[in-house]
């Protein structure tokens, strides 16, 4: 299994670089999103329709939308409720009201379930004669989607710089990837986090801290994609406590969603790890947010790391800021103790309650089938060792 593995790893990073990459243009700074209809305009778009949830709308952050009347863009707006949220059905829905609407553009303002939607929604109106689960898998998308232009509202998901979008439907989770469903404009504005509870502070912040670190630790790694990840690191720890204590906070605002983008363009190129297959295998089965789970499962992952990481984890220490650490060894394991006190100090702590050994089984087979072989990760980890990790991530687990 080891053998073919890093075999198909290998195959897959030769690969990457044949591929077409699509450019991306970011524009960031406080008010930014206020004048996306000008940047539109500029470009010729007259028409978008507009993708958001009604929890922002009810916040009060879809204040830019006004902007499209001021610009002489007519624009259209689509809410989501919270149960559509990522799901294929949203996405449907928004193809039939771009092509009823002869929209021209799509613009996403939320945060990744709704850019993911929006991401599905593209791909079927530039694809007719696709369904959600055809474009579903790797490189299936056979036509380029209209224009995108995406606002994010959290700093985490990093799904407005990724090639990547999933979403659920009946029958499970699905995931497109394609270079082509990257948007095509990048709007980062720290007004769009400031009404932002502290516990989704904590668990998008640390789901970018996630991305970055895993993608730094693959094997085969892009050297572009490891810089990005290490100036993700080097934000996050700097400026996520103080986004966490005042989410008005623009300056660390700015900085996480630089931090989130940087993230999403790093694990784009080189993958994620155990922690992110461990938190998709176990959504189903707990009521915590996705971020939540990733943070949590991090530091057991990494232990398992400790050995054939050294290095690596010692320059993820030095990128986090850590001090007094004197070889590398301490260097490594001084990261992973970051990492622990960062969780403890946002609320971020084992689970509570407890699965049945044939739901901890089942989260274990699941988290093995998506880890391997596609993620090239430092120690391949078989079920026996995933389900460990997630004994270890219950409260309880020490008695």
């Amino acid at each position: 299994m080891s053998t073919f593995a890093r075999t198909y790893q290998l195959g897959a990073r030769i690969a990457y670089f044949f591929l077409p990459k699509k450019r991306m243009r970011m524009k960031e700074g406080i008010g930014s999103s206020e004048n996306f209809a000008y940047y539109l305009k500029r470009l010729g778009y007259l028409n978008p329709l507009v993708i958001s949830s009604k929890d922002l709308y009810d916040l009060g952050l879809l204040e830019c939308y006004k902007g499209l009347r001021k610009a002489g863009l007519v624009g259209h707006l689509y809410l989501i409720d919270r149960a559509g949220e990522g799901h294929i059905d949203a996405a449907i829905e928004a193809k039939c009201r771009y092509i009823e609407l002869n929209c021209d553009c799509i613009v996403s303002i939320g945060g990744g379930s709704i850019i993911d939607v929006a991401k599905m929604a593209g791909v079927l109106v530039a694809n007719p004669s696709a369904t959600p689960f055809t474009v579903s898998g790797k490189l299936k998308v056979t036509r380029r989607p209209p224009y995108h232009l995406a606002i994010p509202t959290t700093a985490g998901s990093g799904s407005e710089a990724t090639v990547a979008a999933v979403l659920m439907s009946r029958r499970g989770r699905l995931i497109m990837i394609s270079p082509k469903i990257r948007p095509d404009l990048v709007i980062l504005d720290a007004e769009m986090l400031r009404k932002l509870p502290p516990k989704i502070v904590a668990a998008s912040g640390m789901d970018a801290l996630v991305h970055a670190t895993e993608s730094y630790l693959n094997c085969f790694a892009v050297p572009k994609g490891r810089r990005n990840s290490l100036s993700a690191v080097r934000l996050i720890f700097n400026n996520l406590m103080p986004l966490y204590v005042d989410p008005s906070d623009g300056e660390a605002g700015s900085r996480m969603l630089e931090a989130s983008y940087l993230a999403g363009k790093a694990f784009s190129d080189n993958y994620v790890g155990c922690a992110h297959a461990l938190a998709h295998a176990m959504a189903s089965k707990v009521n915590y947010p996705h971020g939540y789970l990733t943070a949590l499962f991090l530091p057991l992952v990494l232990k398992r790391y400790l050995g054939k990481s050294n290095h690596r984890l010692a320059k993820l220490y030095e990128a986090a800021g850590g001090r007094g650490a004197e070889d590398e060894i301490q260097k490594a394991e001084g990261f992973i103790l970051m990492v622990e006190e960062l969780n403890r100090s946002m609320g971020i702590l084992p689970l509570k309650g407890k699965l049945e050994e044939a739901e901890l089984q089942e989260v274990a087979y699941k988290a093995e089938k998506e880890a391997n072989p596609l993620y090239p990760t430092p120690k391949m980890m078989k079920k026996d060792a995933l389900l460990a990790i997630l004994k270890e991530s219950f409260e309880d687990a020490g008695q």
